[in-house]
């Protein structure tokens, strides 16, 4: 009996195809729960560094002087921790795997940019009021 069932394994990994896809010729498969890229949207971020503190692979890194936040998609294990813990809601994960690289660094750089003044609009008058 174990004789066949040796047989049967070996034909079909003999005559089968492969048993992986070949990404990125074929696109992986997705799923409803799928976590596959991290997406920053710098416009509204208060550089409240919560998502660097939490991140378990240290794979953010936010400099407030700077207005800059930067992230190593190598170390990134897109676990959501920063997207659940972010208060301005500026991080996302989607459901599309990143294109695959060969170059090391594969980081990503913000420049934050500087908030409009609070009292910007403060001066002006509307006319024929």
């Amino acid at each position: 009996m174990g004789l066949i069932t040796i047989a049967k394994t070996i034909s079909r990994n003999v005559f089968g195809g492969p048993a992986t896809r070949r990404y990125p010729a074929e696109p992986a498969k997705r799923y409803d729960l799928t976590r596959g890229r991290l997406v920053f949207e710098p416009e509204n971020c208060r550089l409240c560094r919560i998502c660097m503190l939490r991140c378990p692979t240290q794979a953010i890194v936010v400099e407030r002087k700077e207005r800059t936040w930067e992230i190593d998609h190598f170390r990134c294990i897109t676990c959501g921790n920063c997207v659940d813990l972010c208060p301005a809601n500026v991080l996302h994960l989607e459901p599309v795997y990143r294109e695959p690289e060969a170059d090391r660094p594969a980081k990503e750089f913000h420049r934050i940019p500087e908030p409009p003044p609070e009292n910007a609009d403060a001066g002006c008058e509307t006319p024929g009021v």
